[in-house]
């Protein structure tokens, strides 16, 4: 990611970052048109990353501020593991995200947009984990809605969730 691809409080995704032996391989092409997306970033992210200094195009380097190789990116993704409370994959972030999205009542059109899938079955099925506490909310919210109550947002309005057939 360079710091160009953040504009205000949105980020474009417009390239993607692959390794040729240890270098960063200079094509940088998507997987597919889908990955191509504009999201948006959250506040605290935004504040955070006002506090790095710029001092290369690329928000993350190497130490020495050089573009990220390989074996650079695995140095700083072992300091990651050993503050981890379990064993932790780069990939996993993206589930996790995926899994916060539908937790944070994101529909899942909006999700296949921000994870950049091309089927809203990848998102729905591959990316979105749930868990058991997931099915406790939701007995709650369907007993608000069938009393008239509202949700945390203010009054039940139709909800944009699709069921999706594999």
């Amino acid at each position: 990611m360079q710091w160009g691809d953040i504009q205000g409080d949105k980020l474009t995704v417009n390239r993607a970052v692959t390794f040729l032996n240890n270098q960063p391989d200079p094509i940088q092409e998507l997987k597919s048109k889908s990955a191509h997306r504009t999201l948006p970033v959250p506040q605290r992210l935004l504040d955070l990353l006002a506090a790095v200094p710029r001092t290369s195009l690329y928000v993350v380097t190497c130490a020495d501020g050089e573009v990220m190789t390989r074996i650079g990116f695995r140095r700083m993704w072992d300091k990651v593991k050993r503050a981890a409370p379990c064993e932790v994959r780069p990939h996993q972030l993206r589930h996790s995200y995926c899994s916060n999205l539908y937790r944070a009542g994101i529909d899942l059109k909006t999700a296949q947009y921000l994870m950049g899938h091309a089927t809203i079955q990848m998102t729905a099925n591959i990316y979105t984990h749930m868990e058991k506490e997931d099915a406790s909310a939701s007995l709650i919210q369907l007993e608000r809605y069938l009393s008239g109550g509202s949700q945390a947002g203010g009054e039940f309005s139709k909800s944009s969730q699709k069921v999706v057939n594999p």
